[in-house]
């Protein structure tokens, strides 16, 4: 519990890092933005700030050791975002996910091809956490082989020592332990991986895209509503029912509505009358 918070920044690092960039920002020579023209154009605190809840909205949220509630952020995107911070002028990227990320892509399609894999990947997406019965400590080569071997707690554990969940608030339980996707982020991965396998085709795909689009655009949701009665609800197989709930159409708009260069897609996200089953919150610089 002594090392939970190596792996990564604490919230008090975020604010001193956000700072000490802040004040590099405005004394650094500037190339894409004029000389006359201020650095930060609602001041810097308000500049902080924002980049602040930034980061906490999608890059906070790993606990590594159950006997302290210490979260982290994950050290490649805020590494990943201060860079092209830096490379801008302090003004925000197009995508905020970086693309090093991306081989995490494949530890889920891994999973996905074991049996049960595509359940429990769906139910993370749905419900952002599972419970298994312990955390695996290690994978020898037999583990990683035989098919046998792959049980929900090898599933679990596995996607949590990649990165893909960390431990929820009920980890301490002597019943069953929690996980959980840290943040919206990563959530995204999941996404990704369920409409490729929801939506094989990459034509159909794009017309999905293009539908959406209709929708965050135009206000027009027909389009979309028509392509997933057309092409998506007759992908699932007769035993995807038990999937078949309000959860699912969540998970199949999250697919196909998901654009990090224009909103922040939020699950869950408290409100002061409740919480929303789906937030899109348009980005602070558009």
């Amino acid at each position: 519990p002594h090392y939970a918070d190596l792996c990564g920044f604490t919230d008090g690092e975020i604010k001193k890092l956000i700072q000490t960039f802040a004040d590099f920002i405005e004394t650094k020579p500037r190339l894409l933005i004029p000389v006359d023209l201020p650095v930060f154009p609602e001041g810097k605190n308000a500049w902080i700030e924002t980049l602040y809840q930034l980061m906490v909205n999608l890059y906070d949220g790993y606990i590594f050791s159950p006997y302290i509630q210490k979260r982290v952020y994950n050290p490649t995107l805020v590494m990943y975002l201060l860079k092209q911070l830096e490379e801008l002028d302090g003004q925000l990227p197009e995508s905020l996910i970086d693309f090093n990320l991306i081989p995490d892509r494949g530890r889920l399609e891994y999973i996905a091809e074991l049996p049960g894999g595509k359940d429990l990947i769906m139910e993370l997406n749905q419900n952002k956490r599972i419970k298994i019965s312990k955390l695996t400590p290690r994978f020898g080569l037999t583990d990683m082989l035989e098919k046998s071997a792959k049980t929900r707690e090898f599933m679990g554990s596995y996607l949590y020592f990649m990165g893909m969940l960390t431990m929820g608030q009920n980890f301490s339980s002597t019943t069953k332990k929690e996980l959980k996707i840290p943040n919206p982020v990563t959530q995204t991965l999941y996404i990704d991986g369920i409409s490729r396998w929801m939506i094989a085709d990459p034509e159909s795909r794009d017309v999905g895209f293009e539908a959406a689009e209709q929708l965050t655009h135009y206000d027009k949701i027909a389009p979309l509503r028509k392509y997933i009665e057309k092409h998506v609800f007759p992908t699932f197989h007769w035993r995807d029912r038990r999937w078949a709930n309000e959860l699912t159409i969540k998970s199949i708009f999250m697919c196909l509505m998901m654009d990090d260069t224009n909103f922040l897609m939020i699950s869950e996200r408290q409100s002061r009358s409740g919480y929303a089953d789906l937030a899109m919150i348009v980005r602070p610089d558009r």
